[in-house]
């Protein structure tokens, strides 16, 4: 009887290991350059940047963000020219596509998180812990180091 079970659980297990290892297509999230602004003292909101790059074969969706000692919650955001030519910031509905192999670009005046709900400002020097919601996988977490903002020097 211990046989069969042995052999079982070995038949199985093979089973098993050789569907994750048959070349199922996954995606895997790499983070670059992680930042932040440092903000005023009456700032309710704030910001995060980073590149995402898919290192996988199948696209990923990023659903979602926290940094739940830093603010109340976060949303993925947009900017949009509107018919007008002003531009126009928008929650991102439905997950911030990054495609096979390729990567998205968080900057300002683009995709970015929106941190809303501050707690308290953001000071040069801090690392913000932020945690991405992945729709395929496990979260990723991220340390954002904020840093001072630097105006472009008029000429």
């Amino acid at each position: 009887m211990l046989t069969k079970n042995t052999l079982m659980a070995g038949l199985t297990a093979g089973l098993l290991l050789g569907g994750l290892w048959s070349g199922t297509a996954l995606a895997d999230v790499d983070v670059k350059d992680p930042y932040s602004f440092v903000t005023s003292e009456k700032a309710m909101v704030g910001a995060a940047f980073m590149t995402i790059a898919n290192t996988g074969e199948a696209e990923e969706k990023i659903i979602g963000a926290s940094a739940p000692e830093v603010c109340d919650h976060v949303e993925i955001h947009s900017m949009l020219e509107n018919d007008a030519g002003v531009m126009q910031m928008r929650k991102l509905e439905g997950g911030l596509a990054v495609p096979p192999s390729g990567e998205v670009e968080l900057k300002p005046m683009g995709y970015h998180f929106m941190l809303i709900g501050l707690k308290a400002p953001l000071t040069e020097g801090q690392v913000i812990d932020l945690t991405l919601e992945r729709e395929s996988g496990d979260p990723v977490k991220v340390s954002v180091p904020v840093r001072p903002r630097v105006m472009p020097k008029a000429e």
